[in-house]
C-alpha cells in the first residue's frame, strides 16, 4: 500500500471526528531540540565512510549473520541509502538482498523491513542480523510496514508478527537488544496502526480507531494527541507539521499556534529538520523547497522538477544540499503500480537524473 493510500484511509475513517488539542506536555517530554539523527547520517552517508561492525551479541536471541561482498556502487551514487530490483545501494558500495519494503537510515548502516516479515540491521560494510520480526510473513492487509528511527539511532517498528497482537517494538543497535514494546488493541483492518513519528523517546503514530497517540518510552505513559483528522508527518524542534485535507493542506504549529500553512501536501523533510517539500495536490505536480519554521520558499526555479505525463508520485525523500529523490509508477485499480521510475533532483537548479527506470517492484527510499 502506497503512502498516499495510507493517508487517503486513515482520513477516510477518521474524518467525522474532530481535532482535539495539543499534545500533553508530561507525556512528550522535553523535545525541543533539533533532530541530530538524519543530520548525522546523511553527512555519513555523502561521505561515503566504511564504519566497523556493531557488536551482535543478544539480537533477540538470534543472529543470523551474512556478510554479501559489496560491489562498485552505480554511475549515479546517491546522497542516502536506496534499494531497487533486488539491490540494497549503501554509502560503500551495493549488495544483493530481495524484497525490501521499507529502510531508514541509522549511524553506521540501515535497518530494513523484508516482504519475508524480516526486520534486519545491516552495516555499511554489508553485514546482516535478524534482529526482529514485523509481520508473519504472509500479506496482511491492516499492516503498514513502517520504521523509524531517532537521535541515539533506536528504533521502532510495528510488530504484527503475532496477529491479532500488534505491538511497537524498539530496539537499540549500539546494545543489539530490545529495549522497550508498548501492546496496541487491534481487532481488524478499521483498527490499523500507522506509525507516524519518533523523536526524543516518543513514539507517534495514528489509529483509526483511537485517534492519534504518543507513547514515551522511558516513562510508558501514552497520551491522546489528535482524532486522526489531521495526520501528523513530522516533530521537528518543537515544530509539528500536520496534514489535514484537500482545505487544510499542510499546516506547521508551534505550542498550539499556527506558524504557517500551505493548501499543498507535505512532501518530506530535510535531514537537520530546517527544511520541507510541499507539492500541489493536482497536477502538474511541482515541487517547493519551504522553511520549516516560516513556510517561506527557498528553492523557486523558474522551472521547478515536474512529474513526468501519466507518472505518479509514489515516495519523496529530502536529502542533503537540496538533494530531492522521488518514486514514481502508472495508476493501477488499487494504487500506483510498476513500471516505476527512481529519479534523483537539484533543487536549486531544477535538474533531474533518471537513477532506475522501468523497475518492477517499487524502489524503496528512506522513511522520513
Amino acid at each position: 500500500m502506497s503512502e498516499s493510500m495510507t493517508r487517503e484511509l486513515m482520513r477516510e475513517l477518521t474524518s467525522d471526528v474532530p481535532v482535539s488539542a495539543p499534545p500533553l506536555a508530561q507525556t512528550i517530554g522535553g523535545g525541543r531540540r533539533l533532530r541530530q539523527r538524519r543530520r548525522a547520517v546523511a553527512a555519513a552517508a555523502a561521505a561515503a565512510v566504511v564504519v566497523g561492525t556493531l557488536a551482535t551479541a543478544g539480537l533477540l536471541g538470534r543472529t543470523d549473520d551474512t556478510s554479501p561482498d559489496l560491489t562498485v556502487p552505480p554511475a549515479v551514487q546517491l546522497d542516502h541509502a536506496w534499494w531497487a530490483d533486488g539491490v540494497l545501494h549503501l554509502p560503500s558500495g551495493a549488495v544483493p538482498m530481495s524484497g525490501v519494503r521499507e529502510l531508514v537510515q541509522v549511524p553506521g548502516g540501515l535497518v530494513v523491513l523484508t516482504d519475508a516479515g524480516d526486520v534486519r540491521r545491516v552495516d555499511d560494510d554489508g553485514q546482516s542480523q535478524l534482529i526482529g520480526r514485523w509481520r508473519a510473513g504472509v500479506p496482511q492487509d491492516d499492516i503498514f510496514p513502517t520504521v523509524r528511527a531517532q537521535d541515539d539511532g533506536k528504533v521502532v517498528w510495528l510488530d504484527g508478527s503475532t496477529s491479532p497482537e500488534y505491538s511497537f517494538v524498539v530496539y537499540d543497535p549500539g546494545t543489539g537488544r530490545q529495549v522497550a514494546s508498548h501492546a496496541i488493541p487491534t481487532g481488524g483492518f478499521h483498527e490499523a496502526a500507522y506509525l507516524n513519528e519518533f523523536e526524543d523517546g516518543v513514539v507517534y503514530w495514528d489509529s483509526a480507531a483511537y485517534g492519534q497517540r504518543a507513547w514515551n518510552i522511558d516513562t510508558g505513559m501514552v497520551a491522546k494527541i489528535g482524532t486522526g483528522a489531521t495526520l501528523l508527518r513530522a516533530v521537528e524542534n518543537g515544530t509539528w507539521v500536520t496534514f489535514g485535507d484537500r482545505l487544510t493542506g499542510t499546516e506547521a504549529s508551534s505550542d498550539g499556534q499556527r506558524l504557517w500553512a500551505t493548501a499543498d501536501d507535505f512532501a518530506s523533510v530535510s535531514p537537520d529538520g530546517g527544511q520541507v517539500v510541499t507539492l500541489p495536490a493536482r497536477p502538474p505536480i511541482r515541487f517547493t523547497l519551504r522553511d520549516a519554521l516560516t513556510g517561506r520558499k527557498i528553492a523557486d526555479p523558474t522551472r521547478p522538477p515536474t512529474l513526468s505525463a501519466g507518472m505518479f508520485l509514489d515516495r519523496v525523500y529530502l536529502g542533503v544540499n537540496q538533494r530531492l529523490s522521488y518514486v514514481t509508477g502508472s495508476e493501477g485499480p488499487e494504487g500506483i503500480v510498476a513500471p516505476y521510475e527512481l529519479v534523483t533532483c537539484d533543487l536549486s537548479t531544477a535538474r533531474c537524473t533518471t537513477v532506475v527506470s522501468g523497475a518492477a517492484e517499487r524502489p524503496v527510499l528512506p522513511s522520513d
